[in-house]
Order: C-alpha cells, then sequence, then structure tokens
C-alpha cells in the first residue's frame, strides 16, 4: 500500500503537493522492506507479551516472571539467529534492559510465593525453568514466611476465631441458623485435627496433592474452598494473590470512569 501510494501521489490532484520534493523521494528499497520486516518480528516479541497482560482479567503478580522469561527466550533465539544479524545489537540492547527488569524480582520473594500459591503450577514451572539451587533457595524463603503466618495463626485466640466463624456462617444467604452452625462445627473439628499436625504437614500436604487444571477460573474462590483444609497457606493467598502484576486494572478503571464521569 505504500509502494502504490508512493508511485502514483504525484500524478494526481487528489493528493496535495510536497514543496521542494516528490513523494517518490521516499520510496524504500526491497532491502529496506526487508529490513523493516526484521524490526517488526523483533517488536512482535514484547508486543505479544503485552497483550498476556492485556487480556487477562485480573493480571496478577504470578504471569510477570513467566511472561519476562519467555520475552527472553524469545530474544535470546532470534540473537542467535544468522537471519537477525543486521538488528543483533539492538537484540542484544533490549536484552540487556529486560535483564535490568528481570534482576529486579530478585528483590521480593512474593514472586516465587506467587507460583507456589496458585494451586494450577506450584514448582512446576520454576522447576521446570530454573536451576536446582535457585528453586531451593526460594522454597527456603517460602517456608520462613510460612513459619511467620503460622505463628500469627496460633497466636491468633480462639475466641476471636469462633466470633469470625459464626458471623461467616450467619452470613451464608438462604441457609438455616441449624446448617450454619453446623458447618461451624465441622470447621471447628477440622482445625481441631489441624492442631495435632506438626507445622509443615500442611505445606507438605499442598504439595504433594495433584495440581489443578491449567483451565481453573477463579483460584481465590479455590483457596475458599479450601481455607479449612489449608488454613496458614489460605491466608498467605488471601493477601498474595492480590498483588497487581500491571497497571492494566487500574487503567482500565480510568478509562470507564472518563466515560462515566467528567474529568
Amino acid at each position: 500500500a505504500v509502494d502504490h501510494f508512493i508511485r502514483l501521489a504525484n500524478m494526481t490532484d487528489e493528493v496535495p503537493r510536497l514543496k521542494g520534493k516528490y513523494y517518490s523521494d521516499f520510496a524504500l528499497s526491497d532491502r529496506e522492506w526487508e529490513f523493516l520486516q526484521l524490526v517488526h518480528q523483533v517488536l512482535q516479541e514484547p508486543s505479544e507479551a503485552h497483550q498476556n497482560f492485556s487480556s487477562m482479567n485480573k493480571p496478577t503478580l504470578w504471569a510477570a516472571i513467566p511472561i519476562l522469561e519467555n520475552l527472553q527466550n524469545g530474544w535470546e533465539s532470534m540473537a542467535k539467529d544468522s537471519h537477525f544479524s543486521q538488528v543483533k545489537d539492538a537484540i542484544n540492547a533490549g536484552l540487556d534492559n529486560l535483564r535490568k527488569w528481570y534482576k529486579k524480582t530478585d528483590a521480593s520473594s512474593a514472586y516465587f510465593i506467587m507460583h507456589m500459591l496458585d494451586p494450577r503450577w506450584k514448582l512446576a514451572y520454576v522447576t521446570v525453568q530454573w536451576d536446582h539451587e535457585l528453586v531451593a533457595s526460594a522454597k527456603t524463603c517460602f517456608e520462613a514466611e510460612f513459619d511467620r503466618y503460622y505463628c500469627a495463626v496460633n497466636t491468633s485466640s480462639n475466641s476471636s476465631t469462633m466470633a469470625t466463624q459464626h458471623a461467616g456462617a450467619a452470613s451464608v444467604s438462604g441457609m438455616s441458623l441449624h446448617n450454619a452452625e453446623m458447618m461451624v462445627a465441622v470447621k471447628l473439628h477440622r482445625e481441631e485435627d489441624q492442631c495435632h499436625k506438626g507445622p509443615h504437614e500442611e505445606l507438605e500436604m499442598y504439595l504433594s496433592s495433584p495440581l489443578e487444571p491449567a483451565d481453573l477460573d477463579d483460584i481465590v474462590r479455590w483457596w475458599g474452598h479450601h481455607q479449612v483444609q489449608y488454613p496458614v497457606l489460605a491466608w498467605m493467598a488471601r493477601d498474595y494473590l492480590a498483588i497487581q502484576g500491571s497497571a492494566v486494572t487500574s487503567e482500565r478503571a480510568f478509562s470507564s470512569g472518563g466515560i462515566t464521569s467528567s474529568p
């Protein structure tokens, strides 16, 4: 379309004239078009990474590392491919910048914890993508965070727990008082069983259980259903799974706000 316009623009009065130049002066050679095609392919990688975040309804932090690593792997493959030799320096410059941001994820254990708390992946992704020492180190940090939550859970008063359970049971829509109290009794029985287990038995049981299907839609709801089975991990999940991994959600909120209200 660009070539066609450049060839014909000077031959019609429907297109404004240029001062001191012709549209044909801006024609691109076949070699230049091939170069632009390479640039397009290189930039397609970060574009797809951005679209992965944009397409999510809830782009939380768990997706950050896989997307960054996938982008890095794509560019590294291109840098080794002789087909991209003309833009190799630009790809390497992009990789240097990408590694700078990727390294910042080391400053927080939240990225790894998010993977552990996702019942679809747990350790599956990092075991394949990371070396053994890095996985072991990250797992140690997770266990330390688990211990911190475990102490907080067990130091909370029984009366506070009971009040929360009764309030939660009474708030269940359409449920009779009898059934609500039965649910509380079952929860108390299960929590009593948890008290007789070792501190890390809950964590080991969670990690050894089968992975959930990859198409599991609502992880938060899953933890809601398993909060009695994994009380400490469920508490961690409530804190960590809400961490946003991109600004997409807030940008959408501002965009919709602009439609419904004045600036």
